[in-house]
């Protein structure tokens, strides 16, 4: 089983250079639960990926660390990201998400998470899109994750409004 998790570097210049965007490690320390979950069931794989300046490669080189077993920076200029909508007629979530698509598509991955939204921009925009450009389905606001390889399926725990909870099974 595959699992791709994108990751962003830290937007706070007070944060190490090598420093995870906080919601984006959420979602690989849940992806690297799973692998050691469930490594007597099924060999799991645990790629990242990061699309940013040459100096967000830091990032992959933290996953790594953390235990990523593969990793791949889409590297972009530093400007790109204030450029503003009227010059792209995209918006900078939108032309992530195509840029993370390309990794996706080409490792063929049963499971993509991403955090919720990015500490910089909070627009949680990115993982939706990026479900809808794969024609995936999608689950945000995720707390709690069950996976279950020989069914094909992973169930989510969402947090809704009001302290409520909803469950999904969702087919990988």
């Amino acid at each position: 089983m595959k699992i791709l998790v994108c990751i962003k570097k830290a937007g706070s210049t007070e944060e190490a250079a090598e420093a995870i965007d906080r919601f984006a490690a959420f979602a690989l320390e849940e992806a690297l639960r799973l692998k050691e979950t469930l490594a007597t069931v099924t060999p799991i794989t645990v790629a990242v990926v990061t699309a940013g300046p040459p100096e967000a490669a830091q990032v992959i080189r933290r996953a790594f660390g953390c235990g990523a077993d593969s990793g791949y920076h889409i590297v972009t200029a530093k400007t790109e990201k204030s450029e503003p909508i009227e010059q792209t007629g995209y918006t900078p979530s939108f032309i992530t998400a195509d840029r993370l698509r390309t990794v996706a598509e080409a490792g063929n991955y049963d499971l993509i998470l991403t955090g919720i939204m990015s500490t910089d921009m909070m627009a949680a925009q990115t993982g939706p899109l990026l479900a809808r450009m794969l024609n995936f389905p999608c689950a945000t606001g995720v707390v709690e994750t069950r996976l279950s390889p020989e069914e094909k399926l992973v169930e989510v725990e969402r947090e809704l409004e009001n302290g409520r909870r909803e469950v999904l099974a969702i087919k990988l």
